[in-house]
């Protein structure tokens, strides 16, 4: 199963330009609370953890994603900053205060843009940044 995350994160990789061009003007402070929704194995959370100020959440509910981001996670020493949870984002209990940033990539094509839209919104901080990169 490795194997078959790290061929995912090496083609992953390479979208990574389009969220550096998305986040360019996005400032944040350190206490700022980051929500990366459908994280997969982690390539946006792990650069995101390396632009960005705060504490990230990563929910995606693949476990081997979830357990291979983890890996990630210790091995770049950023368990202090990045929790990875392995949970349906509708069975995800929001951080009560809401979030600074949240990162929707391929969550919306999966469960339609105007269902998605409106739901993703909600533990947005007012404001806060939606970046959203879907088909």
């Amino acid at each position: 199963m490795t194997n078959y995350f790290q061929i995912k994160d090496r083609c992953r990789q390479g979208l990574i330009r389009y969220l550096e061009q998305a986040c360019a003007k996005i400032r944040i402070d350190d206490k700022a609370k980051i929500l990366d929704i459908g994280c997969g194995t982690g390539v946006p959370t792990l650069w995101l953890a390396k632009y960005f100020p705060g504490t990230i959440t990563a929910i995606d509910k693949d476990e081997d994603a979830i357990s291979f981001l983890e890996q990630k996670i210790l091995r770049e020493n950023l368990q202090n900053r990045v929790n990875a949870l392995n949970v349906s984002f509708f069975g995800f209990n929001f951080n009560p205060e809401g979030y600074d940033l949240i990162l929707a990539e391929g969550f919306l094509n999966v469960i339609g843009f105007e269902k998605g839209f409106n739901i993703i919104l909600k533990p947005l901080k007012k404001n806060g940044y939606l970046v959203i990169h879907d088909e």
